[in-house]
């Protein structure tokens, strides 16, 4: 959760930078008072109540840093009915997926966790792990994608199937395009002169290590 805070703090900070009238202000301090929470709590439940404190702070800068002609009016987890919730849930589903390969290359179960329970045949050890790069690695993304024009409302349809939007073919072709060059350092990614998957690979080594040695864990922003 520190992780996840910090990936949170760092996306916040860095288009405060590239767009001067925003102001982090109130929600900025709300994150801030969460990481220091975060080293006080004692049970999973107040864990929980500071991540969603941080995660409400959080996504009203995500909402200002929106520059694009698509609204966002806050975070939707399911059944996504603006383009740019629907984006964050396909990324955060790529990702999660991703890290789930590496955990079971390395002989890991995914579905045991830490922080998220278990339920059926959720990775939780992979929802555990995303945290700490999902928002360095897939919300930088999806702002880059709508901020640049290089995904617009016309690349969304309705589904047909489902309740909610989901990419056209051209859409996703794009998004696609440019996740793979973030995951190979082909584009900005988070932080290094290398890949994300050089990072996830890395971490996954502190990972493990931290499991065979019972010690604690330090996400790539604490390393």
């Amino acid at each position: 959760m520190r992780g996840k805070i910090l990936g949170q703090k760092q996306v916040a900070t860095a288009y405060a930078k590239n767009y001067l009238a925003e102001t982090l202000g109130e929600a900025h301090s709300t994150l801030c008072k969460s990481l220091e929470r975060v080293e006080t709590v004692e049970t999973l439940d107040e864990l929980r109540g500071v991540e969603g404190a941080a995660s409400r702070a959080y996504f009203d800068l995500f909402r200002r840093c929106n520059h694009s002609d698509m609204s966002f009016e806050g975070r939707h987890k399911r059944g996504a009915t603006d383009p740019i919730n629907a984006l964050l849930n396909f990324g955060y589903t790529l990702l999660t997926r991703e890290l789930e390969g590496f955990l079971e290359a390395a002989g890991l179960d995914p579905t045991i966790g830490f922080y998220h329970l278990g339920d059926q045949d959720r990775p939780s050890l992979a929802c555990d792990w995303i945290e700490e790069f999902r928002h360095p690695v897939v919300d930088r993304l999806v702002l880059k994608l709508i901020n640049e024009k290089i995904l617009q409302a016309d690349h969304f349809e309705v589904h047909e199937e489902k309740s909610g939007l989901r990419m056209k073919p051209e859409g996703l072709r794009r998004f696609v395009q440019h996740w793979e060059k973030v995951l190979s350092g082909r584009a900005g990614s988070i932080g290094t002169a290398g890949g994300s998957r050089d990072i996830f690979l890395d971490r996954l080594g502190v990972l493990l290590d931290s499991l065979m040695r019972e010690s604690p864990y330090r996400s790539h922003l604490e390393a």
